[in-house]
């Protein structure tokens, strides 16, 4: 998108270092709003926006084939804890 907007062809063999320069990347962005909902979510344990994001079934499967990512799964990936919640 961003090669879109700085109207950039691919035939210009720009990378994406040389494209981005000072710019965050759209991953770090993400992550970051991600984390300040989650804040802003804890702070308030009266909404029910503090059950949806702490919600974790206890019981069922998932289905078969590559799992989707919920938000509950991005969360300790995006904190670092990752690693320590696996069973």
């Amino acid at each position: 998108m961003l090669r879109m907007a700085f109207n950039v062809s691919y035939k210009d063999h720009l990378t994406n270092i040389e494209l981005y320069g000072d710019l965050a990347q759209v991953t770090s962005k993400i992550r970051q709003q991600r984390w300040r909902l989650f804040e802003h979510c804890i702070r308030h344990p009266e909404e029910i926006a503090y059950k949806l994001v702490l919600w974790n079934p206890l019981d069922g499967t998932r289905i078969r084939g590559q799992q989707k990512t919920t938000y509950g799964d991005n969360l300790p990936r995006d904190i670092g804890i990752e690693n320590s919640l696996q069973h």
